[in-house]
């Protein structure tokens, strides 16, 4: 069973919280109003870790070696049809493809899509 877990982005305050830092609010919040509050950004844990053991959450940016294709693509990790996955961001041809560490990719977390956005943009 894999633990349920989230991290929060500010938008007012542009920082990152961590699942340390927000667990006894979550728990303490009704999540009507959590959700009404436009300025936080809820990002949940997939259960998964990338290649060098780090946790792997909505809105990381992912490098990944895709396995079909022996290219590198630049990935964001969204929720999508009732799982996880690599919706890729920088490859015109690339497909997305079911979040499963080892099984089409070697993913590496390089970012999120709130600190750096940059990592998106076509050079």
């Amino acid at each position: 069973m894999r633990d349920i877990k989230f991290r929060a982005w500010d938008n007012d305050a542009n920082t990152m919280a961590t699942w340390d830092m927000i667990k006894d609010w979550v728990h303490a919040v009704h999540w009507d109003d959590m959700f009404c509050d436009a300025s936080i950004v809820l990002e949940q844990f997939t259960g998964l870790l990338d290649k060098n053991g780090v946790e792997i959450y909505e809105g990381d940016i992912c490098r990944s070696v895709w396995m079909k294709m022996n290219e590198i693509v630049i990935s964001v990790v969204e929720y999508e049809q009732g799982g996880y996955v690599l919706v890729p961001k920088i490859y015109k041809n690339a497909w997305t493809v079911w979040l499963r560490c080892g099984a089409e990719t070697d993913t590496k977390i390089i970012g999120n899509i709130h600190d750096n956005p940059e990592l998106l943009k076509v050079k």
